[in-house]
């Protein structure tokens, strides 16, 4: 296991007040590129408009190492909302959840061991709260 989704705690940390700089919602795309998932990171500006804030990156990890660990510790991205399509994750928050979420995040240490976890072979994403329907993108 690499750890590498323990950078999910970065964007919901990115995604409260404690991030003052953002002036938009967040909006964080994780896509699966092999064996290795690729990051763009922007903000929101509103009517459609996105912005990249951070350069996009490569993590060597694949999807399926972030989509586990969401399953296994699901609020740990809170106050993001996820939504996942074939091969990639989607991490947003809006601008009004980004200025009235509290950075109390707290991950507990078995919580931590839990995103370390190895994937489950086969598995396939599916946020909390979505049906079979939801999942699907026309």
């Amino acid at each position: 296991m690499s750890g590498a989704p323990l950078t999910l705690l970065l964007f919901a940390r990115m995604a409260t007040t404690e991030c003052t700089w953002l002036e938009g919602g967040l909006h964080v795309d994780a896509v699966a590129a092999g064996t290795d998932t690729t990051f763009d990171v922007l903000q929101d500006l509103g009517v459609g408009y996105l912005e990249r804030i951070l350069p996009r990156f490569v993590m060597h990890a694949p999807l399926a190492e972030f989509a586990s660990a969401l399953r296994r510790v699901p609020g740990m991205v809170k106050p993001l909302v996820v939504t996942s399509s074939d091969g990639r994750l989607t991490l947003t928050a809006t601008e009004a959840a980004r200025r009235t979420s509290d950075p109390g995040l707290s991950i507990t240490e078995l919580e931590t061991s839990a995103l370390l976890m190895p994937p489950t072979p086969g598995f396939a994403f599916a946020p909390p709260g979505l049906g079979a329907a939801a999942k699907k993108k026309p």
